[in-house]
């Protein structure tokens, strides 16, 4: 079910995922999880710039609307902290507009709107770590 082409490269990667929804967050760690890579999540911007600061994970999830602090918000955070700027973020939200904003900000790697299939996921987080070398 995993075998996706190219999904080699998440094994042993450590991911973060950020989202304030537990079932979502649940479920992006577990499909990583299957697919061989570590995960480590955050319930809000807040905790997501912490967790990422501390872990350095290879790769960020990261939903927009949470409390504390927004997903963009920490994008700006970690896009200009030393230890975090050249960590791929994959903005995986419902916040449709933010993401051209974000994107062109080079502030996100990449986006995928919610709701959102399995394989593509996969093939997101692929395509940036893939993009980063």
């Amino acid at each position: 079910m995993w075998e996706r082409e190219g999904c080699d490269i998440l094994k042993g990667k450590k991911i973060l995922a950020v989202d304030d929804c537990p079932q979502l967050r649940d479920l992006i760690s577990s499909i990583f999880s299957a697919a061989g890579a570590e995960v480590i999540t955050a319930a809000d911007g807040e905790e997501g710039v912490s967790m990422a600061l501390m872990k350095k994970p290879d790769l960020i999830t990261m939903d927009n609307n949470m409390p504390k602090m927004s997903g963009a918000d920490a994008c700006k955070v970690l896009k200009t902290s030393i230890g975090t700027k050249k960590v791929p973020i994959l903005m995986v939200s419902s916040d449709y507009p933010i993401f051209k904003v974000l994107f062109e900000e080079k502030l996100i790697d990449d986006y995928l709107p919610k709701p959102f299939m399995f394989p593509d996921l996969l093939g997101k987080a692929v395509k940036v770590l893939e993009d980063r070398g």
